[in-house]
């Protein structure tokens, strides 16, 4: 237990999480560059999955049945994340992908299922990385602080949306209404332009979301609105930026300073 329980001990463990989540990139650049994967990787990679198993173990060996009820979720997190590696070494040692032919492998498995949950399994390793934030207690609490302010900041996800389809109706509409209007030879491009913007409810949704996330500039859509639909439209759709940008989303930020003021209290 005193091992365990050491701060050295969790030092260890913090490091080669960030060794791990290092190594996992480096995996993913050469399985992305199409090379063979060499042979040493699988070692490497093989020697993790046996740190973080001993230390799983040994913290079973250690808490006992306090491992599970102890209302720790990180523990559960843990084991999931070890099952997972373990998994992962013995569904690549069934399909033979753990040889130096891992990418010929992969090409003439593509197809088929069991591969195709291998690199799921693969993908699902970098999380483990997350374990660093149970053993930095600054950073546990930022990850409770963002917890603590979710339920605010859902309301005003919802005060946004709900601006943003009313918004979003309004301009299909009016937008729908110019479209049907006889086009003529300099309108035409025009009108394309508008249709990609506003061409149905959903798309109307994703132009007004991204006008105001940095997706693009608004004056590419407020423009097209006034020269060729009407200047109201323009003026509506400059207003909703305005206050979306100045009221909304700066209040989104006071919701997660007053979450954490609340929490810190």
């Amino acid at each position: 237990q005193q091992l365990v329980m050491s701060g050295w001990f969790d030092s260890f463990v913090c490091i080669a999480l960030i060794l791990n989540a290092v190594f996992i990139g480096l995996q993913a650049d050469v399985h992305a560059s199409a090379l063979i994967m060499p042979t040493h990787y699988r070692v490497i990679e093989i020697l993790f999955c046996i740190v973080f198993t001993s230390e799983l173990l040994l913290r079973l060996y250690t808490f006992r049945v306090s491992f599970f009820t102890s209302g720790d979720w990180w523990n559960y997190f843990d084991l999931c994340l070890v099952i997972l590696q373990l998994a992962d070494e013995v569904m690549t040692w069934a399909t033979g992908t753990d040889t130096e032919e891992t990418t010929r492998a992969d090409s003439m498995l593509t197809n088929m299922t069991t591969v195709r949950l291998l690199r799921i399994l693969r993908l699902l390793r970098i999380l483990r990385l997350l374990r660093v934030i149970r053993f930095v207690s600054e950073l546990k609490k930022v990850l409770y602080l963002i917890i603590g302010s979710l339920g605010s900041f859902f309301w005003t996800a919802i005060l946004l949306f709900l601006l943003i389809y009313i918004l979003a109706v309004f301009f299909t509409q009016i937008v729908a209404d110019q479209l049907e209007v006889p086009e003529t030879n300099e309108g035409a491009v025009v009108k394309l332009t508008l249709k990609g913007f506003f061409g149905s409810t959903a798309v109307s949704i994703h132009t007004l979301y991204k006008a105001i996330t940095g997706g693009f500039d608004w004056q590419e859509v407020s423009t097209p609105l006034m020269d060729y639909v009407t200047p109201f439209a323009g003026v509506v759709f400059v207003c909703y930026t305005a206050f979306a940008v100045l009221v909304l989303l700066n209040l989104v930020t006071g919701v997660f300073v007053d979450g954490a003021l609340k929490l810190s209290r």
